[in-house]
C-alpha cells in the first residue's frame, strides 16, 4: 500500500533509518499526495466538475470536457502517484479530434477522498464506479477507456 502524505513530511531515501524501512514494509510507503496542478481551462477547454460516490468513504473528483455534437466520449484514467491533471495534454488532443472527455482522480489523488493507493486493487472499483456514472449521466454511442500505468 502507498500512503499519500503532505510533501513536507516525505523523507529523502538517503535519510532512511532501519526503523523507517521496517515501517515502510509494515505500513506501506509514504509519498507526496498527487495534486491537480492544472485545470482544463489552462488548455482552453471548458469543463464541469463531477463527484462520484464509490462507497461510504470514497468520493472521486472528475472533470467532464464536453465536445458539442459529439457522439463519442473517452474516459481517461491517470497513472500511479499522478492526478487527472497529468492527462490534460492528451485530453486536449482527443477533444480536438471530436471526442468529449471525462477524467476522474483515483482515490487518494487530486481532489478525491482518502490518502492511499492500492496500486490498482481497489482502484478497479473506482473504474467501475466511473463507468457506471458516465453511463447513467451521459448518452454517447461510443465510449472508449484510456489509461496510463495503473490507470491502464
Amino acid at each position: 500500500m502507498i500512503n499519500y502524505v503532505s510533501p513536507d513530511t516525505v523523507k529523502n531515501e538517503e535519510n532512511y533509518t532501519k526503523l523507517d524501512i521496517i515501517k515502510m514494509i509494515v505500513f506501506g510507503e509514504r509519498v507526496a499526495r498527487p495534486r491537480d496542478t492544472e485545470r482544463p481551462t489552462d488548455f482552453n477547454l471548458e469543463y464541469s466538475e463531477h463527484f462520484i460516490q464509490v462507497d461510504q468513504e470514497v468520493k472521486l473528483s472528475a472533470w467532464y470536457i464536453p465536445r458539442l455534437n459529439s457522439e463519442k466520449i473517452i474516459i481517461m484514467f491517470h497513472g500511479y502517484s499522478l492526478s487527472k491533471s497529468s492527462l490534460l495534454l492528451e485530453a486536449q488532443v482527443f477533444w480536438k479530434k471530436g471526442y468529449s472527455v471525462f477524467i476522474p482522480d483515483f482515490r487518494g489523488s487530486g481532489e478525491s477522498t482518502l490518502s492511499f493507493s492500492t496500486m490498482g486493487y481497489l482502484e478497479a472499483d473506482d473504474v467501475n464506479a466511473v463507468c457506471r456514472y458516465v453511463n447513467q449521466h451521459f448518452r454517447y454511442k461510443e465510449k472508449i477507456l484510456f489509461g496510463h500505468s495503473m490507470g491502464g
